[in-house]
């Protein structure tokens, strides 16, 4: 629609050069008697100087008009491509609450297994594993995100682009978790099929160790992702992470405290 219009602006520009003539004549008619020698030589000096200069008065529209157009383009581009992002981010976010509401669920009952067993308790071990003791949630998907990312980066304020960065790392830790937690489940099954025995503690304590990492750094994910798609922070920007964590498990009515889900050896991260 826009090149059709820059098109008709074109021919405007040389169907009115062609009736440069045809106006001076009119005008030379209804001031024949008038007008002197010296203003027709005057007119026809402007009329080839016009003549001139009308192509390149044109063209620097045309141009300037073209330019509009292509930025135009890429702003509705820019647009499209961050409420894909966002969109994007809110079903992951969806998929991260459901997911940290159950691991929760799954992290106390593994606990009070291991705690059992390590008691020997028969009668909580054989309680125990009524429960869920194992869940292992799919790998978060940032695709749209991360094809979208140099475009991002050049147009977008710093604090949207630090935002992004920061989900963008916190994806990679958890799915690592998430690897971590799947290899151990596979080793613990391995286990199990050897010596008919499905309490070793170890492998249950390692598992249990990744957990509450992934439980941990997920708070800090969705807290992120939220305050990305609501523009703002709900805590100072100079909180601890453990105050995170404990904003996050509240909002969601989990019955935990940041020292339940605390991990041993922890990458400080610059979360705001």
């Amino acid at each position: 629609m826009a090149d059709w219009k820059i098109k008709l602006f074109f021919d405007s520009f040389i169907i009115n050069q062609c009736n440069f003539d045809f106006i001076l004549r009119f005008i030379s008619l209804l001031n024949g008697l008038t007008m002197s020698n010296q203003n027709i030589e005057l007119i026809k000096e402007f009329k080839d100087v016009a003549k001139v200069f009308m192509p390149v008065i044109a063209l620097f529209i045309g141009t300037f008009l073209g330019f509009g157009v292509e930025a135009i383009k890429s702003s509705r581009k820019r647009k499209a491509e961050l409420s894909a992002v966002k969109n994007e981010m809110n079903d992951e976010l969806i998929i991260l609450q459901d997911n940290l509401v159950r691991m929760c669920s799954v992290m106390s009952n593994l606990e009070l297994y291991i705690r059992n067993v390590t008691n020997k308790n028969e009668i909580g071990i054989f309680k125990s594993k009524e429960k869920s003791l194992t869940f292992i949630p799919i790998k978060i998907d940032l695709m749209i995100m991360e094809k979208n990312f140099e475009s991002f980066y050049v147009s977008a304020k710093k604090d949207f682009r630090h935002k992004l960065k920061v989900i963008l790392h916190l994806k990679n830790v958890i799915n690592k978790y998430l690897d971590e937690i799947r290899v151990l489940a596979y080793k613990e099954n391995d286990r199990k099929k050897e010596t008919n025995d499905g309490n070793d503690v170890v492998l249950r304590k390692e598992i249990l160790e990744y957990k509450k990492r992934y439980i941990y750094t997920t708070c800090c994910m969705i807290y992120n992702i939220n305050s990305c798609l609501n523009n703002n922070f709900p805590l100072s920007k100079d909180c601890d992470s453990d105050s995170i964590v404990k904003y996050q498990l509240d909002k969601l009515n989990i019955l935990l405290s940041p020292d339940d889900v605390k991990i041993k050896r922890t990458e400080k991260i610059n979360l705001q």
